[in-house]
C-alpha cells in the first residue's frame, strides 16, 4: 500500500504513522543491526535497459519504524546524470515490497504515485489512524517534468541519514545503471537503413531522386507528405512526390521534387524522412534526416577577383549566400559587420540597413522558418552591459532590408574569462523534424521564466500542478548555460496586434530557448554539427573554450527521440597520434576521403591529422548507385554501433599539399569545382602569415579507392587581404561556386571562370504540323487554299526531354470557322478519357474552341526521352466564312482547359505532371465563296399623325459583317452593330422615302448597299365637327403641297365616304339615328397607303351633338418583333365615339400566383391623355410581361 503524496517537482517526504503498528515494531530487537543496508534495487547495479522515466527502487534489510520514516527527509536520495547539472527532482514514498513486485506493472505503480487516494490526516485524531502495511522499500519516482536522457549513466546515492530499526547506514549507499538507447541506432524498430546520396554527398544533381532503405515494411500511404526538403541557400522545398516500393526483401522510400522545382547549384541540402511513415505495428519512423551537397557547374579555368561596392570598409562577423530577394530565383551575397548588413546581387549593391543604437552585431544565418521558400535574416546583437538580442530581418523584392517585431532579449553571465565572449549563431535541425533550430554560443545565459517553454518540445501538456493538489513555486529566471538551443516558431504578435486581412504577414516569428539543453556543456569556441554515425540526427563537435579541455575536440552524440527531442551524450575527445590530449589549432568536419561519412581533418604547429570515421567501410557505395557486384542487402543491413562515437580513433597523417590552417581561420569544405564525384575540396582563409592575408583552396582531385591527390591554390597569388567573412555560392549565374570573401574589410569575390553549367534538362517542346485529311505534310499555303467542307488536319510532335509515362495536349481554334471531327491516336497509346468531335451537329453552338486528348502508354510502360516523337493528329474541317479570312490553331494557354499541355514524366519510378513549352500556331486565310446579296427589309410598324415608325432588318446571323451603315432620305448616317439584326427609326418626310443600308467591315466605310424604299402619308390635321341645321359639317387641314388620292372619311369608327381632294377639305353627312353622339374621323391615301386617323376635336364648343360616348374595347393583337432580343408590342384598337379633352388609360395584368392582385402598368392613377392624344382610337403597349 503506498503511503505517500508530494511535490512531483519539488520532493518532501511525510509518512503517514501507524499507532497501531508501533507496539509489534518495538519488539523487535534493534541490536541486530550494526548499521542500515540495501538488499536489492530496482534497476539493478550496472544495468543497461532502463527506460528513460524509471522507478528507482531500494529494498532496505528490514522494515523502517515511525520514527525512521519521521527522520526521512527529502534529498536522502539523490539522483544525477551524466549528460545532465544537477540533480533529477522527483518524489520518495515509503512503500511495502508487495507494491514493487506483486502483479503491478511499473506503469500502474507511477499511476498510484501521481493520483494518490484520499489519505488520513496524520494532524487529526478524529480521523484515526491506518494500519501500517510492513514498509521496508524507498521509492524514488522522477518528476513526470522530467526524464533521463537515452544512453545516460543514472547514479543514485541513498544517504547515510537514511535509518532503519533507527540504525543508519554506515556510509552512503551508492549504484549506477546506463539508461537505455545509448548505442542503439534507432528509437523503434522501424529506421532508415541506408539512402542515396549518400550522407555528405557532394554529387546530387539538382532535382535528385532521394531513395531511404528502411528497415522494414510499412503502411503504404503513409510515405505521402512525409518528407520534407529544405535547401540551405533556397528554402523550404514544399510539395514533391512520394513513392514507395515494398517487398519481403527490401523496402524503399522515393522522394522527387515537383516537376518544375529544383535546387539552386552547390547549396547544402537537408532531407528529413519524418515519423509520419509507420509500420506496419504502427510503429512511427525513427525521423531520418539526409545531408548533401548539390553538384554545382564543373570548373576548368579557375576563379578571378571582383571587388564590389562597400559603403565602408569593415571586418566582417558574418557572410551569409541565400536567395534572399523574393521571386529573384538567384543567389544574393549578405555581409554582416559589426555596424551594418549589406546585400549584393549580380548587379551590384542593393541595400543595407544599420545595426540599433546600442547595439552591435555579433553574427547572423540565414533561414527559412516560415517554410515558406523565402529565406530570411537572424542576427544575434550584444549591448553595452552583455545583453544579448535575437533579431529577425527581412529583404523586399527591390533588395531592401528592414527588421521585424521578431525578437528575443537575454542575459549573459560573463565569468570574467574568455568564456563570456564568444556570441555566434548555428542553423540546424537537430531533432530531424525538418524544422530548423537556431544554437546560440554565448556566455552562461539567462531568461525571464516566461520566455523558456515549461516543457521541452515533445513531452506533451501536464497541465496546471494544482490538479494534483500541490502548491507551485514562483519559477526564477532558467539559465541555459553557454549553448542555447532556440526552436523556431510563428505565432500571434506578443503585443497582440495584428491584422486578419493581411494573411501572409498574420504570424511573426518566435524564438523559443529550451533549458539546458546539452548539461555540462563547456564554453566553447567552434562547434560543428555533422552525422558521424549515420543515424539521420546531427551529432555535435565542439572545441572546448576553458577547463581541463581546453582546446580539445569534445564529441556529443545527438540521441533525440521523439519522447526526448533534443539529448546529447558526451562520449569523449578526440585525441592526438599517441593517444594523448589534444588541441589543434584548426580543424573541420567534412567527408574527407569521399565514403560517405564525415571525417575531422585538423592542424596543430602546422602539420595535418586526419581523424577517419571508421563508420561507412564500404569504398564502392557512391553517390552514382550500387555496382552489380555489391552486397547491397548486407551493406544496409548492419547497425552495429561503430566509427568516431564509438571507438578510440588514432589519426593519421594527412598530405595536404602545404595547405595550414591556423587558429580563426575560416574553414569551408565544399565541392567547390564540380567534380563528378562530389569530392569535397578545402578553401582557408584567414590573416596569413604576417597579417598579409591568406586565401587557399585545396582542390580535392582524389579518386576513391585508388588514391588521394591534392591541389594547392592561392587565390590572388597570395595577396588576399585578411580574410574575415566567407561564403560559397553561384553569385554570378554560371551555376559555379564562386568564393565570397570579406578581405580586409571589403567585399570581394572570385567569380568561377570556364564553367560547364549544372543544368535541369532543358523542357519537352511541343510542335505543330499541318497534314491533309490522309495524314500527309503539307503547307500554310495548302491551308489557304482550301474551301468550304474541305477536311485537314495537324499533327503534333514533341521533342521530349525525360522518360514518360502519357502526355496530354490541349489545342484552341476559331469555332466560327473551323470544325473539330476527332483525334487519332498514336500507335502504343491509349486514351484516358474520351474526347467528342466538336460540334455534334450544324446546330450545335456550344462548343468552346478547344481541341484536347489525354493520352496514356499501353500496358503501363514507360518512354525514353527522344526527339520527335508524334503525340497524334487533331482533324478539322472547313466551315463557310463571310467577311473575316483569317484563322488560327494554336497551344490552348495553361489553365484555359481542363486538360493542359502537360508530359507525365516519370523520374525514379514517380510520375509527374510536367509542364512543357509550346512551339508557333499555325495562322491561315480561308478564302471564302462569293457572299450572298445582302437581304434588308423595310417594314412600317406603326404610322403616326407626325412621323411612321419603321423596323429596318437585315440577315445577321447568315452573313458576318461589324457594322451598318443607315440613311434616311438624304439625312446623316446612323451606324449601328452588325449583331443587332434590326433597326427601329421614326420617318417624317411624307411621301416615298428611300431608306439605304450598307454592310461595313471593321473600320472601312464602304461595303454592300441596299435600298428600300417605305411611303409616310402623314394624318389630316385639325379635324373639326359642326353642325349647319340638320347636317354634321367635318373640315379638316391639309398640305396642299402634298399629292393625296383621297381623303377617307369614317364616323363613329365606320367607313363614311371618300372625298376627292378637288373637293376641298369638307365633308357633309346627315345625322345618324343613333343615340349618342357621332364621332368623325379623317385619313389621307397616298400610294394606296392610308395614313392615321385624325378625330374631330374635342375642343370644338358644339361638337356634332356631344353626349356621353360610346366606347367599345376590341381584343389586344400581338405585333411582330423584329428578332428574340427586341421587346414584346400588343396593340389594343377600341371605337371612339365623341370628341374629349381628356381620357384616363389604365393597363391592367394579372399576376401568374393565384390570388395575386392585378398590377397596373401605368400606375396606381392610370395614363392620362390631352387634346388630340386624347381622342386616338388605339394604344401600343412595348416591354416584357413577366406575368
Amino acid at each position: 500500500m503506498l503511503r505517500e503524496s508530494s511535490l512531483p517537482v519539488f520532493p518532501r517526504f511525510v509518512r503517514l504513522l501507524s499507532l497501531l503498528a508501533l507496539p509489534a515494531l518495538a519488539v523487535l530487537p534493534a541490536c541486530k543491526y550494526d548499521s542500515a543496508d540495501v538488499e536489492w534495487t530496482i534497476p539493478t547495479r550496472g544495468d543497461s535497459e532502463i527506460m528513460v522515466q524509471p522507478v528507482i527502487a531500494v529494498r532496505l534489510t528490514n522494515t523502517m519504524t515511525a520514527s525512521d520514516i519521521a527522520n526521512t527527509e527529502s534529498g536522502m536520495i539523490t539522483v544525477t546524470g551524466d549528460q545532465t547539472s544537477g540533480e533529477y527532482s522527483g518524489t520518495i514514498v515509503a512503500a511495502n515490497e508487495q507494491d514493487v513486485f506483486s502483479g503491478q506493472t511499473i506503469a500502474e505503480f507511477q499511476a498510484g504515485i501521481n493520483q494518490p487516494p484520499d489519505l488520513i490526516d496524520p494532524l487529526d485524531p478524529s480521523q484515526g489512524t491506518e494500519e501500517p502495511a510492513g514498509d521496508n522499500t524507498l521509492v524514488f519516482l522522477l518528476s513526470p517534468l522530467e526524464q533521463f536522457k537515452p544512453g545516460e549513466r543514472i547514479t543514485v546515492k541513498v544517504s547515510e541519514n537514511v535509518t532503519v530499526l533507527n540504525v543508519p547506514f554506515s556510509s552512503p549507499y551508492v549504484f549506477s545503471f546506463i539508461v537505455e538507447g545509448g548505442e542503439a541506432r534507432s528509437e523503434g524498430e522501424l529506421f532508415v537503413r541506408e539512402t542515396i546520396p549518400l550522407q555528405s554527398s557532394g554529387a546530387a544533381g539538382l532535382r535528385p531522386a532521394v531513395t531511404a532503405y528502411l528497415s522494414e515494411n510499412i503502411t503504404a500511404g503513409t510515405e505521402s507528405d512525409a518528407v520534407r526538403v529544405v535547401g540551405g541557400q533556397s528554402g523550404s522545398h514544399a510539395g514533391g512526390v512520394s513513392r514507395l516500393e515494398q517487398n519481403d526483401v527490401l523496402t524503399s522510400v522515393v522522394h522527387v521534387l515537383e516537376a518544375s522545382d529544383s535546387f539552386l547549384p552547390g547549396e547544402k541540402v537537408s532531407v528529413t524522412f519524418t515519423s509520419n511513415i509507420s509500420g506496419a505495428g504502427s510503429s512511427p519512423l525513427s525521423p531520418y534526416q539526409l545531408t548533401f551537397q548539390v553538384r554545382p557547374g564543373l570548373n576548368e579555368g579557375g576563379w578571378e577577383p571582383d571587388y564590389l561596392e562597400p559603403l565602408a570598409p569593415d571586418r566582417a562577423v558574418a557572410v551569409l549566400a541565400a536567395d534572399f530577394m523574393p521571386g529573384s530565383g538567384a543567389v544574393e551575397l549578405l555581409t554582416v559587420s559589426s555596424t551594418l548588413v549589406t546585400l549584393y546581387n549580380s548587379q551590384g549593391r542593393q541595400g543595407t540597413v544599420a545595426v540599433p543604437a546600442g547595439w552591435t552585431f555579433t553574427d547572423a544565418v540565414a533561414v527559412d522558418a516560415d517554410g515558406n521558400g523565402s529565406v530570411q535574416i537572424v542576427a544575434m546583437l550584444l549591448g553595452s552591459q552583455g545583453e544579448l538580442r535575437l533579431q529577425e530581418y527581412r529583404v523586399g523584392d527591390s533588395g531592401s532590408i528592414s527588421s521585424t517585431e521578431a525578437r528575443l532579449d537575454f542575459a549573459t553571465l560573463s565569468d570574467g574569462g574568455e568564456g563570456g565572449s564568444a556570441a555566434s549563431l548555428y542553423l540546424a535541425d537537430l531533432n530531424s523534424d525538418g524544422l530548423p533550430e537556431l544554437m546560440a554560443l554565448h556566455g552562461d545565459g539567462s531568461f525571464a521564466a516566461d520566455a523558456v517553454p515549461g516543457l521541452p518540445a515533445g513531452l506533451g501538456d501536464f497541465g496546471d500542478l494544482g490538479d494534483f493538489g500541490l502548491p507551485v513555486e514562483e519559477e526564477e529566471p532558467e539559465s541555459t548555460g553557454y549553448l542555447t538551443i532556440f526552436q523556431l516558431t510563428m505565432g500571434l504578435p506578443a503585443d497582440g496586434q495584428f491584422n486578419l486581412n493581411d494573411p501572409e504577414n498574420l504570424l511573426e516569428l518566435q524564438f523559443a530557448p529550451l533549458r539546458n539543453p546539452i548539461s555540462g556543456f563547456d564554453p566553447s569556441r567552434k562547434i560543428q554539427l555533422a552525422d558521424l554515425d549515420n543515424d539521420g540526427r546531427l551529432d555535435l563537435v565542439s572545441e572546448a573554450m576553458d577547463g581541463d579541455l581546453a582546446g580539445g575536440l569534445v564529441l556529443y552524440r545527438n540521441q533525440t527521440t521523439s519522447a526526448n527531442p533534443f539529448s546529447f551524450r558526451k562520449v569523449g575527445t578526440l585525441k592526438n597520434s599517441a593517444g594523448g590530449d589534444y588541441a589543434p589549432d584548426a580543424w573541420i568536419v567534412f567527408d574527407f576521403d569521399t565514403d560517405g561519412d564525415v571525417d575531422v581533418v585538423s592542424w596543430k604547429d602546422s602539420s595535418a591529422l586526419l581523424h577517419e570515421n571508421t563508420y561507412r567501410d564500404v569504398g564502392d557505395l557512391l553517390a552514382g548507385g550500387f555496382d552489380g557486384g555489391n552486397d547491397l542487402l548486407g551493406s544496409l543491413s548492419g547497425d552495429e554501433p561503430r566509427g568516431l562515437l564509438f571507438e578510440e580513433v588514432v589519426p593519421e597523417t594527412a598530405d595536404l599539399n602545404g595547405v595550414v590552417a591556423h587558429r580563426g581561420d575560416l574553414l569551408e569544405a565544399s565541392n567547390l569545382d564540380g567534380d563528378p564525384l562530389g569530392s569535397a575540396d578545402l578553401v582557408v582563409g584567414g590573416a596569413g602569415e604576417e597579417d598579409r592575408g591568406s586565401l587557399v583552396v585545396l582542390r580535392n582531385q582524389s579518386i576513391p579507392g585508388v588514391g588521394q591527390s591534392f591541389e594547392k591554390i592561392e587565390l590572388d597569388a597570395g595577396e588576399a587581404g585578411v580574410v574575415s567573412g566567407l561564403a560559397l555560392l553561384d553569385l554570378n549565374g554560371d551555376t559555379g561556386l564562386d568564393v565570397a570573401t570579406v578581405s580586409d574589410g571589403s567585399p570581394l569575390v572570385y567569380g568561377s571562370l570556364g564553367v560547364q553549367a549544372a543544368m535541369v534538362p532543358d523542357p519537352t517542346l511541343y510542335r505543330l504540323q499541318p497534314v491533309d485529311e490522309n495524314g500527309n505534310d503539307v503547307t500554310i499555303d495548302h491551308l489557304a487554299s482550301l474551301e468550304a467542307n474541305d477536311v485537314f488536319g495537324v499533327k503534333v510532335f514533341a521533342d521530349i526531354q525525360a522518360s514518360f509515362s502519357g502526355y496530354s495536349v490541349a489545342l484552341d481554334y476559331e469555332q466560327f470557322e473551323l470544325d473539330y471531327l476527332g483525334f487519332t491516336a498514336p500507335s502504343g497509346f491509349e486514351q484516358l478519357a474520351l474526347f467528342e468531335a466538336c460540334p455534334q451537329d450544324e446546330n450545335d453552338n456550344s462548343c468552346g474552341g478547344f481541341a484536347t486528348a489525354s493520352m496514356t502508354y499501353q500496358q503501363d510502360t514507360t518512354g525514353a526521352a527522344f526527339d520527335n516523337v508524334e503525340l497524334g493528329v487533331f482533324r478539322f474541317r472547313c466551315r463557310q466564312v463571310f467577311g473575316r479570312t483569317d484563322t488560327r490553331i494554336g497551344f490552348a494557354s495553361s489553365g484555359a482547359t481542363v486538360v493542359s499541355n502537360v508530359l507525365t514524366a516519370v523520374e525514379a519510378g514517380v510520375s509527374q505532371e510536367v509542364p512543357v513549352e509550346t512551339g508557333e500556331a499555325i495562322e491561315f486565310e480561308l478564302e471564302p465563296p462569293p457572299p450572298p446579296e445582302l437581304e434588308v427589309t423595310c417594314n412600317v410598324q406603326e404610322r403616326g399623325a407626325l412621323s411612321s415608325e419603321v423596323l429596318i432588318s437585315w440577315q445577321a446571323q447568315a452573313l458576318r459583317y461589324d457594322r451598318v451603315k443607315i440613311r434616311i432620305a438624304d439625312g446623316p448616317p446612323i451606324y449601328i452593330d452588325w449583331d443587332s439584326g434590326s433597326y427601329l427609326v421614326g420617318v417624317s418626310s411624307p411621301g416615298d422615302v428611300s431608306i439605304s443600308v450598307e454592310a461595313l467591315l471593321a473600320d472601312s466605310d464602304i461595303g454592300p448597299t441596299v435600298i428600300c424604299g417605305v411611303v409616310h402619308v402623314p394624318q389630316p390635321s385639325d379635324v373639326r365637327c359642326g353642325k349647319e341645321g340638320e347636317l354634321n359639317i367635318v373640315t379638316w387641314d391639309w398640305d396642299p403641297g402634298i399629292a393625296v388620292e383621297q381623303f377617307r372619311i369614317y364616323r363613329n369608327g365606320s367607313f363614311r365616304s371618300s372625298v376627292l381632294p378637288v373637293g376641298g377639305f369638307i365633308f357633309e353627312d346627315s345625322p345618324s339615328t343613333d343615340d349618342g353622339s357621332d364621332l368623325y374621323e379623317v385619313s389621307a391615301v397616298i400610294g394606296g397607303i392610308e395614313s392615321s386617323r385624325g378625330a374631330c376635336s374635342g375642343l370644338d364648343p358644339e361638337p356634332c351633338d356631344t353626349e356621353v360616348p360610346i366606347r367599345s374595347p376590341v381584343v389586344g393583337t400581338l405585333l411582330s418583333r423584329s428578332s428574340s432580343s427586341a421587346p414584346l408590342r400588343i396593340r389594343w384598337d377600341w371605337i371612339n365615339g365623341e370628341a374629349y379633352d381628356l381620357m384616363r388609360l389604365e393597363l391592367l395584368f394579372e399576376p401568374a400566383a393565384p390570388g395575386s392582385a392585378p398590377v397596373n402598368l401605368f400606375g396606381e392613377t392610370g395614363m392620362e391623355l390631352e387634346g388630340p392624344e386624347a381622342n386616338r382610337d388605339s394604344f401600343i403597349y412595348e416591354g416584357e410581361l413577366d406575368r
